[in-house]
């Protein structure tokens, strides 16, 4: 009799663990079905700003980069082209409330910390964009008193140690003469 009462009450929590094991299974498989289908470079969701101060209009968008590059050579390739392929200089300008404008595009890597489909949750004590420093690997920026110039400042880093820092193997920051965008 015993065994009968034991065997009613297990099944339940059998049957229950076993949903939970098919569910994560199923939901890890979507998920790195959707990481496939994303491309190279993508807009991290809702954390974009747009803001004038001092009669200047920042534009501030975020990326992820699905893969690590540890050469910068193709880091900023990648980066470029992604820029001139998608005219973002140009629908960030569009963006502007001002006739002066500092845009920041700012590109993130995949890490524990930062994953593909990374979502902020704002407020006090929320995960923010700014929160990932550690992840940025790329910056590229529009100053307004140089608009003809884009200047890029490229990251090699290591991944977060045990503390939860990066190291910086290497940095490299330069001016490139702008082309193709409209004034």
């Amino acid at each position: 009799m015993k065994s009968k009462r034991k065997l009613r009450f297990l099944i339940p929590i059998f049957c229950i663990v076993l949903s939970l094991v098919i569910y994560r299974l199923a939901n890890g498989l979507m998920r790195e079905r959707e990481f496939q289908h994303m491309p190279e470079i993508y807009e991290i969701p809702n954390t974009s700003q747009v803001f004038t101060q001092n009669n200047v209009t920042t534009v501030r968008t975020n990326y992820i980069i699905k893969s690590e590059y540890t050469d910068l050579e193709l880091l900023h390739q990648k980066v470029q082209d992604f820029i001139y392929d998608n005219n973002i200089i140009n629908t960030s300008i569009n963006c502007s409330e001002t006739e002066e404008y500092y845009i920041n595009l700012r590109f993130y890597r995949i890490s524990k910390q930062l994953p593909f489909d990374f979502e902020q949750i704002p407020g006090f004590g929320g995960d923010v964009i700014e929160n990932h420093n550690e992840d940025m690997i790329a910056e590229v920026c529009l100053f307004p008193n140089s608009s003809d110039q884009l200047y890029y400042t490229l990251w090699n880093k290591t991944e977060n140690d045990k503390d939860g820092y990066n190291d910086v193997i290497e940095e490299r920051s330069f001016y490139e003469a702008l082309r193709g965008v409209a004034s």
